[in-house]
């Protein structure tokens, strides 16, 4: 079956791209749209597996797709970047499938159905640091319960000091982030996401949060966690 690709869309005499997906429905609603849109790539790359998610706000709509999974590539490998960009782009034309593009990049002027993101999601690396990363500690202990028992007063202690003293967060404040203050500059407030459940660790005394990324996929903290 043949079917037209984004990523190889031609420009018309305005320059502007002249792109319609194949599985373009006028009018879908935002919600339907991101469900079949999984359900597609689920049926399209048996090797892989990912999360379609998305932002739909007066003037933009984003698909973001994030590839949690795949067999075929190791994304943090210094050689997989070829590999990499030819799998994100495969998934993206699969994506515009359910789309148009008619924009002019050269004077931003984007008219489409949707702007389109792949990425690597932060559960890959967070996997990845479980099974062969540093300082990995036994995760008895839940995220849920993590953010049950974490209260006001409590301290987080670099469990890593780069120097002969390990910085202290204080915890001022718990919600939808941590609010904490940093012993060498009080007068700062620090915001720390939650990370996902996959990249939280937590032993009762110490908690690991995994931070990997493309550019660093063994980044992570390391901290005591003081109850006084």
């Amino acid at each position: 079956m043949t079917y037209p690709l984004h990523s190889k869309a031609e420009r018309d005499a305005e320059g502007a791209l002249d792109f319609t997906g194949d599985l373009y429905k006028v009018g879908q609603p935002f919600n339907d749209l991101i469900s079949e849109i999984q359900g597609h790539l689920d049926r399209s790359f048996d090797a892989a597996k990912m999360k379609v998610t998305g932002r739909n706000s007066p003037g933009h709509r984003q698909i973001i797709v994030e590839v949690y999974a795949t067999a075929e590539i190791d994304f943090e490998k210094s050689d997989a970047k070829a590999e990499r960009e030819k799998l994100f782009e495969e998934i993206a034309d699969q994506v515009w499938r359910f789309g148009f593009d008619n924009s002019k990049f050269e004077t931003d002027q984007f008219t489409r159905s949707f702007s389109v993101e792949v990425s690597v999601a932060e559960r890959y690396w967070a996997n990845l640091q479980k099974r062969v990363g540093p300082d990995v500690i036994d995760g008895t202990v839940s995220l849920s319960k993590f953010k049950r028992e974490l209260e006001p007063g409590h301290f987080f202690e670099d469990a890593r000091p780069e120097g002969d003293v390990a910085a202290r967060y204080l915890v001022e404040k718990v919600g939808t982030r941590i609010v904490v203050v940093d012993d060498r500059r009080p007068e700062a407030r620090l915001h720390w996401d939650f990370p996902c459940s996959a990249g939280f660790l937590c032993d009762g005394k110490q908690v690991r949060f995994a931070q990997g990324s493309l550019e660093d996929p063994f980044a992570y903290s390391l901290y005591n966690w003081v109850r006084p």
